[in-house]
């Protein structure tokens, strides 16, 4: 377990900066890369992800618990990259663009 201090008046601000296809041994894969230029580290077991292909079709992913290993931690001022499998969805679709909706963050315990 990890032990944060969190001042009054800090909030993450994640974006995902980033996302490529690629081939590795014959699996394809997909790397995102985040940005969070906030004050406050992010926590999230589901990270919503929309992406737009080619031919303009518009795609919802929601990654779980399944894709990220419990939960990721994308601390404060900082940058991650998170590399998956590509789901069924996207398999044999040319992504051009992908937008973070949004997550939910891990409960507060």
């Amino acid at each position: 377990k990890s032990f944060y201090v969190k001042p009054k008046n800090t909030k993450p601000s994640v974006s995902l900066t980033q996302v490529q296809k690629f081939a590795q041994e014959g699996v394809e894969g997909l790397r995102m890369s985040f940005e969070n230029i906030g004050t406050e580290h992010q926590i999230a077991s589901v990270l919503n992800v929309e992406f737009t292909t080619a031919s303009e079709e518009k795609i919802s992913v929601a990654f779980g618990s399944e894709v990220l290993g419990n939960s990721i931690n994308i601390l404060a001022n900082s940058k991650r990259i998170l590399t998956i499998p590509v789901p069924e969805a996207l398999k044999g679709q040319e992504i051009v663009s992908a937008v973070l909706v949004g997550f939910d963050p891990v409960a507060e315990e």
